[in-house]
């Protein structure tokens, strides 16, 4: 039953983030009514962007555990999923998933049975990490994807502003 549930989660994922890179890119799906694209079929980016940080977990697990076929679904999903979510240029979530990456970490590293858990899954892990930092590379140092419109920013300035929020003036 868990890895029906799983992969179902994990489509989600991968169809809502399609659905975002359509908008931003002015593909598809831009009659959609949402305020602020990428906003997939909900209604801000910041609903989408909690969703897709809802599937994150799920779609980790399914690139780390699954065999070859599902693996690499999972590893495009988390790919495009993070993408998104960089775009979005949505703090909370940001926030939010560092640090769950660096709780993750924590328990990772004081985990009694590490050796084991590397030994089964460190390629998949390794892979995931590699793409997730490709996705923080192109946003933040190569501003792959910017953005226009009224608020101009770049996501390394919408970053700047989580410590000090009163700065920004953007949505």
């Amino acid at each position: 039953f868990r890895p029906i549930v799983l992969r179902t989660i994990a489509i989600l994922g991968f169809v809502t983030s399609s659905i975002s890179l359509l908008q931003f890119f002015d593909i598809g799906f831009t009659s959609i009514p949402c305020w602020g694209n990428p906003a997939a079929t909900m209604t801000t980016k910041n609903l989408m962007s909690s969703f897709l940080f809802l599937t994150l977990p799920a779609t980790l697990y399914i690139t780390i555990t699954e065999k070859r076929k599902w693996s690499i679904f999972g590893l495009l999903t988390l790919t495009m999923g993070v993408f998104v979510l960089l775009i979005a240029q949505t703090r909370a979530v940001w926030l939010g998933t560092s640090v769950a990456g660096f709780v993750a970490s924590i328990l990772f590293v004081l985990s009694i049975q590490r050796r084991t858990l590397w030994k089964s899954y460190g390629s998949h892990i390794r892979n995931s990490a590699i793409a997730i930092a490709a996705c923080i590379i192109a946003i933040f140092v190569f501003n792959v994807a910017p953005r226009t419109g009224f608020h101009e920013t770049s996501a390394a300035e919408k970053a700047g502003t989580i410590a000090n929020y009163a700065s920004d003036a953007s949505a």
